[in-house]
């Protein structure tokens, strides 16, 4: 062998490549593009090496030996070169098995080709000659069918992996990417030098310049190394994502230290880094010391609160082992994601699904649906006081039916619709927030409305209580603290306004319906049924303290001629008329009620028979000098006859109403338009 100077660089290239080789191996844990770097490194040193040892070898049969030798590898390079593409790019979906298997069967060919000296004609033909120059013996020689086609599938291989590198270049930090432009452009001229010579266009005769110019892309590598730590990408990267994250991070060791805080850890745990890093989980302050040591080397997802109760903040709990690639355990990742929100959103939700079924409950009147609303409201808000308004669409006035705290509107008085910030909200249906006393006062002053509030709150919401397009009121809550109530605490306020609303309007239904159940629709007095329930129980109560009760039974005079003459429309209107008259002349505790017809009866306790006949007489006098009014403006004069009936001892109420009913037919017998007794 015989060496000159154009080896020098060639050696130099081979033990780049081999360093870079070395390098890639300790390095293969850090990074997944390691590994087949190192391949790729030693394959191109090995080719390196041969390709030298054929340049300085003397006899045409010792330089087809290294040759041979060295085809096969050359083919062989690519694959290293695309799995480190792929790696580096996280792209997995281009290495399939499939597609290693066919990158793996040219140079298994290639190997086939070269020991074989019947089919190395088809790589090489075997005309053969050497030229002997200063540089060294070069061997010349025609490429056969096979060299053509191993050449293109080397070449489509590179350049399908630098395009790949070259469209992911801007993806490169800044940092990485002068080094990363480096060494692509010197790949991509060795790719085009190589290339050149095999098209026979040779820069120097007979010299292929492909491995000076590889190795002037290793230097490049080699020099790179210590200066852009190309193998630190991934980490680097991998620890600014952390940075910037908003989520705390936190990174345990074996022995459960602090490897790894991000900026968000270090600014939750209220602690400096440097203090962090290095301490022992169990050593930090609480409630952290029971946080990072909750994971004892286990997965797991939990939620936990951190703060006071006005400022508390729930957190979702990520604890993974971390583990290298062969499966050992080297530590433990801990991240926390701030669920506040929706922690807030599930607790209200549930809040008022509780509310919704409490006031959907029956409720068969307003004390008790009052109470229930605000239970409801002092579990949602923080609310100093509350106040519940209704609002009297025929009369154009709002009236406090609640009031939960002083220096808040007296209760059962009316205010028109101008008064007050509750008026504004019943004529604009619209909800108010205010956080501060000087939005309300503002308010005021903008809309020239008053309130008789003499201590204004410092925070205040008013919701109106709408059922479809009706006003039945309003509510407000307020607060002595500035900022107590937001736009979420507002959207509360204005849920639940709409399911008391709804409440609101079921009890007056349930009232209008058992006003019915118990109401003569005609007259408005109690009908039959409901005035011998009122009547058994006074019956009972005045026989066992012993009391005095009088009976009294009323029958329109002549009312059949008031039906044919006027027709049953008016008829309707004497029988409300009277009965008003009733009403009217009636003690509050006496019973009224229609026994039928044009029958009418009545119960007065604590009457003995002497007073009863003088409350019948006034009763029947009303009647006869009442003018009743029908609807064609026509004046209509009746009378009525009245039967009283005191209470005696065998008596019961059946009895007593029976013998008061006789006393009545016995003044109709008289005349009528009279009072006769039962004695």
């Amino acid at each position: 062998m015989e060496h000159t100077v154009y080896v020098t660089p060639l050696w130099i290239s081979a033990i780049a490549f081999l360093f870079l080789a070395l390098y890639g191996v300790g390095h293969a844990g850090q990074n997944r593009a390691a590994a087949p770097f190192s391949v790729f490194m030693f394959t191109a040193a090995l080719w390196t090496a041969l390709y030298a040892l054929g340049i300085v070898s003397v006899g045409l049969g010792e330089k087809l030996f290294w040759m041979r030798l060295r085809l096969p590898l050359l083919t062989f390079l690519p694959l290293p070169w695309f799995l480190m593409t792929v790696r580096f790019l996280n792209r997995p979906e281009l290495l399939s098995r499939r597609r290693i298997w066919w990158f793996l069967l040219v140079p298994a060919l290639d190997i086939l080709f070269c020991a074989d000296p019947r089919l190395f004609a088809l790589l090489v033909r075997n005309n053969f000659h050497l030229v002997t120059d200063s540089s060294g013996g070069a061997l010349l020689y025609h490429s056969g069918p096979w060299f053509w086609f191993r050449i293109t599938y080397f070449y489509g291989i590179l350049l399908w992996s630098l395009s790949l590198l070259l469209r992911n270049l801007q993806d490169v930090p800044s940092r990485f990417r002068g080094n990363a432009v480096l060494v692509l452009a010197g790949a991509f001229l060795a790719i085009v030098t190589d290339a050149l010579f095999n098209l026979g266009i040779r820069l120097v005769p007979g010299i292929n310049l492909t491995p000076p110019l590889l190795a002037l892309t290793g230097i490049l590598v080699a020099l790179s190394l210590h200066r852009y730590r190309p193998f630190e990408l991934a980490p680097v990267a991998r620890e600014a994502v952390m940075e910037i994250m908003n989520d705390p991070v936190f990174v345990l060791d074996e022995a459960h230290r602090l490897a790894f805080v991000n900026r968000a850890a270090e600014n939750r745990v209220g602690l400096p880094r440097s203090t962090l890093l290095g301490a022992v989980a169990r050593d930090l302050p609480p409630p952290w010391n029971a946080i990072l040591g909750s994971g004892n080397g286990k997965p797991l997802r939990s939620e936990f609160p951190l703060g006071e109760l006005k400022d508390r903040q729930w957190f979702h709990l990520v604890s993974s082992p971390l583990a290298d690639e062969q499966g050992q355990e080297m530590g433990t990742l801990v991240v926390l994601h701030d669920i506040t929100e929706l922690h807030r959103a599930r607790d209200t939700a549930e809040a008022l699904t509780s509310a919704a079924m409490a006031l959907a409950s029956p409720k068969t009147d307003l004390t008790t649906l009052l109470d229930t609303i605000r239970e409801q409201v002092s579990r949602l808000l923080d609310a100093r006081s509350l106040v519940l308004s209704i609002y009297n669409d025929v009369t154009k006035t709002w009236e406090p039916q609640y009031v939960s705290a002083p220096g808040t509107p007296e209760l059962s008085v009316s205010h028109p619709l101008e008064d007050g910030i509750t008026g504004h909200v019943i004529a604009t249906k619209e909800a108010l927030l205010f956080r501060n006393r000087g939005e309300i006062d503002a308010f005021l002053e903008r809309t020239g409305r008053h309130t008789s509030v003499s201590d204004r709150p410092e925070s205040h919401m008013h919701v109106p209580l709408l059922f479809g397009d009706r006003v039945l009121g309003t509510m407000r809550v307020r607060s002595a603290e500035p900022g107590a109530y937001d736009e979420h605490d507002l959207h509360i306020f204005r849920t639940l306004a709409s399911q008391v609303a709804m409440a609101l309007e079921n009890v007056r239904l349930f009232g209008e319906m058992e006003q019915l159940a118990v109401t003569d629709p005609l007259t408005g007095i109690d009908n039959r049924r409901h005035f011998f329930t009122q009547g058994e129980r006074e019956f009972t109560r005045t026989l066992r303290y012993e009391r005095t009760l009088s009976a009294l039974m009323f029958d329109l005079d002549h009312f059949k001629r008031v039906n044919d003459r006027f027709g049953h429309r008016a008829g309707d209107e004497v029988l409300r008329a009277v009965a008003g008259i009733f009403r009217r002349e009636l003690r509050t505790i006496d019973l009224l009620g229609r026994y039928g017809g044009e029958e009418f009866a009545a119960l007065l306790p604590e009457t003995p028979l002497d007073a009863a006949l003088i409350a019948a007489e006034r009763l029947r006098t009303a009647v006869e000098h009442s003018e009743i009014i029908l609807s064609g403006e026509e004046l209509l004069a009746v009378t009525v006859s009245v039967g009283v009936a005191e209470r005696q001892e065998k008596d019961t109420l059946d009895t007593l109403l029976d013998r008061a009913d006789q006393a009545m037919y016995k003044a109709k017998r008289l005349g009528r338009n009279r009072v006769e007794a039962e004695r």
